[in-house]
């Protein structure tokens, strides 16, 4: 027996598909539930055709018209450029060591560089301080150096690793 998923008008003849009972005339239940087991009979009849077959978008690729795909590439590289800081290289004028400028590689978050750029400040010594992680010339002389942490001084051919100001104060007075 096939039922179907349309209401019918003839609610006393319907048979449970769980029980088997059959519906009586002068039943209290919803025309929709078996009034001895309780259960819906459309909830699980079998319609008397297939539903239609969905398409498998399994295997497909998901398609986004090129349109908005590029809009949103367009508005990613904006947003990127906007957020992107400025250039971090900063050159402080002063007194130059034995002819020679100081360079500084850093960063704005490090203690002992925001130290050594009070240094200098404090003895008026020229330096150019380059930020290693928002500069391409701080970023590359960091490689070169082999360097392992900032701040970073390069003074003419000499590499020093890290805030001593000892060992500053004895560059600045030419005994290191």
């Amino acid at each position: 027996m096939t039922l179907s998923l349309e209401p019918t008008e003839d609610h006393e003849n319907r048979v449970c598909p769980f029980c088997d009972y059959r519906r009586q005339v002068d039943d209290d239940a919803a025309t929709w539930r078996c009034p001895k087991c309780g259960k819906a009979y459309e909830a699980f009849a079998q319609p008397t055709t297939s539903p239609p077959k969905r398409p498998s978008t399994l295997h497909k690729k998901a398609s986004l018209p090129a349109g908005k795909v590029l809009a949103t590439v367009f508005g990613l590289f904006m947003l990127v450029l906007l957020l992107k800081p400025a250039e971090q290289i900063q050159v402080y004028e002063g007194q130059k060591i034995h002819g020679e400028s100081i360079i500084m590689l850093s960063t704005t978050r490090c203690g002992y560089c925001k130290a050594a750029r009070r240094y200098f400040k404090a003895e008026n010594i020229a330096y150019t301080d380059l930020d290693v992680e928002r500069t391409e010339e701080g970023a590359r002389l960091y490689r070169k150096v082999n360097a392992r942490g900032v701040p970073v001084f390069i003074i003419g051919d000499r590499v020093m690793f890290g805030f001593n100001q000892r060992a500053l104060q004895a560059v600045v007075d030419g005994k290191g």
